[in-house]
């Protein structure tokens, strides 16, 4: 298998270790972003476990008091890799289960972990309503995953080593947890694979907000348009993704590079508006005013990424005891500030854990919108040779491709 990696890895650039042969389809990184979210695959068998002692939630939440993960199981023992979706996704997010379906085909177990950013996750088992800081959301999952090894052990699931794997910002906290994990040894992973991660956690949630700006900038009907073109495109490739056909459906709805802007960014933030929903709704600073639910709801709509951290993240650990109290424990007596908040949980906060552990392996595209020169360098100079780049593809819109297909299972079997 070693063998086949070499085949792969042709030449280096400044950026990375671009992979080749790899012949990208005709497609810009908006519209190769925009084919991530419309991937399949099985759905597994979804299982479930009470986790911790039961938080007082919201009357609308409290039949999510136990953690529910997906699991695709061999007959027999086998290696399992555990998968970390992205930003707002569930353990049946269709990316996790297409990702999922390859590696059970290729002999592995896999167990599909919803988003530590949703308010499922908050409420069942997060050390605060309030989601998104990559450091200490990876403590809490790895505590999680602490409890699926042993409900896997005790359904006589057999397993013999681990491996784990996170796109997007599932990818970011997944290194974290490598971090976490060298510390503790619980599953001592033999593979980590991080697929297109952010580096600056706010620098890449600024830009989905800008994304979104282009949603909120159409009129009522053409929003409308908009989301009638994308269900639409989920409807017609639900049940096989095939690149040709999604080519062809993209010239017909001529969607243009802000209508692509604006389905990204909405997509994205439907789960943050749930995030801060739950989170006046169990911890209330006052953010949302006052009024039932539904108007409730209307305002968490209002608030961008952005404005979470400064406003919500902010005023949660500065001004309130459980916040204050989460914060000195992850962070210690270090003042809260915005600043800090970024760079402790960013990827450069793991740096040593990327450069010395060899079982680590970053994949990323050249052209994805969350990542600037400096991000690129930075992976480069952190990890060498176990940085594989890819010309073109977006934010994990090359998942489909034959070629990271290939890579993505090698990059397991030569380890596991």
């Amino acid at each position: 298998m070693r063998i086949f990696l070499l085949i792969f890895l042709c030449f280096s650039s400044a950026h990375g270790n671009y992979v080749e042969p790899y012949d990208f389809p005709s497609l810009t990184p908006l519209q190769a972003t925009l084919s991530a979210g419309l991937i399949d695959g099985d759905q597994g068998r979804s299982r479930s476990f009470r986790f911790g002692t039961p938080r007082d939630l919201p009357a609308s939440y409290r039949g999510r008091r136990d953690y529910r993960y997906h699991l695709y199981q061999q007959r027999g023992a086998a290696p399992l890799i555990f998968i970390h979706v992205g930003l707002g996704g569930d353990s049946n997010d269709g990316l996790g289960r297409y990702l999922a379906e390859l590696y059970e085909e290729a002999g592995y177990h896999v167990a599909v972990l919803g988003s530590t950013f949703t308010s499922e996750f908050a409420a069942v088992a997060g050390s605060s309503p309030y989601a998104g800081l990559a450091h200490i959301d990876a403590h809490d999952l790895y505590q999680v995953m602490t409890g699926v090894r042993q409900h896997l052990q005790n359904r006589g699931v057999a397993v013999t080593d681990w491996g784990l794997l996170g796109y997007s910002y599932g990818a970011l906290v997944a290194g974290h947890m490598a971090e976490i994990d060298g510390r503790h040894g619980f599953f001592n992973f033999s593979k980590i694979l991080l697929l297109n991660p952010p580096v600056d956690l706010l620098y890449s949630l600024r830009g989905l907000d800008t994304y979104y700006q282009d949603y909120e900038a159409l009129s009522g009907g053409r929003r409308a348009e908009l989301l009638f073109s994308w269900n639409h495109l989920r409807t017609e490739l639900r049940d096989s993704f095939r690149i040709g056909h999604f080519q062809t459906l993209l010239r017909r709805s001529q969607l243009s590079s802000s209508s692509l802007r604006a389905m990204i960014g909405y997509n994205f933030r439907q789960a943050l508006s749930e995030v801060v929903f739950l989170s006046q709704e169990m911890v209330d600073m006052g953010l949302l005013g006052e009024g039932g639910a539904s108007r409730r709801r209307r305002q968490a709509r209002l608030f961008g990424f952005e404005s979470y951290v400064t406003h919500c993240l902010a005023r949660y650990f500065t001004d309130h005891a459980e916040g204050r109290e989460v914060w000195r424990r992850f962070f210690g007596n270090r003042s809260f500030s915005v600043d800090f908040l970024n760079q402790r949980n960013g990827l450069r906060a793991v740096e040593s854990t990327l450069r010395n552990n060899s079982r680590i392996t970053v994949m990323h595209t050249d052209d994805d919108f969350i990542m600037n020169s400096s991000h690129y360098s930075f992976l480069r100079r952190a990890l060498g040779s176990r940085f594989l780049l890819f010309d073109g593809g977006g934010h994990l819109g090359n998942v489909w491709h034959p070629t990271v297909r290939s890579v993505l299972v090698q990059q397991m079997t030569s380890a596991l």
